[in-house]
């Protein structure tokens, strides 16, 4: 199984400040890492690989309170942030594609 990855950078890049746009354009090169480790691993020797995608991160404590707003708009039915959330749903469905999922 290749671990979740890309997550990290996402998460330091939020905190550092950057907007949701700049953090959303990292997808590329993070997909492309994802993409290189399972290479790496076939190179190897591994058969079956598992490439996991982010879980959503808009109902995680640190998020909602790192990133509160108090436009009711900011939120889904849950009170989970849907910019976070629709962050990782843009990493998981390029992901899909880099990996033909």
């Amino acid at each position: 199984m290749v671990g979740e990855i890309g997550g990290n950078d996402y998460n330091y890049a939020l905190f550092q400040g950057k907007s949701f746009d700049e953090v959303r354009s990292l997808t590329p090169m993070i997909i492309q890492a994802i993409k290189d480790a399972v290479k790496r691993v076939i190179y190897h020797g591994a058969t079956r690989v598992v490439v996991p995608g982010n879980f959503s991160i808009g109902c995680l404590p640190i998020y909602l309170t790192g990133f509160q707003s108090n436009d009711p708009k900011a939120y889904d039915k849950f009170h989970c942030l849907n910019d976070l959330n629709n962050l990782s749903i843009h990493h998981n469905n390029i992901l899909k594609q880099a990996i033909g999922v």
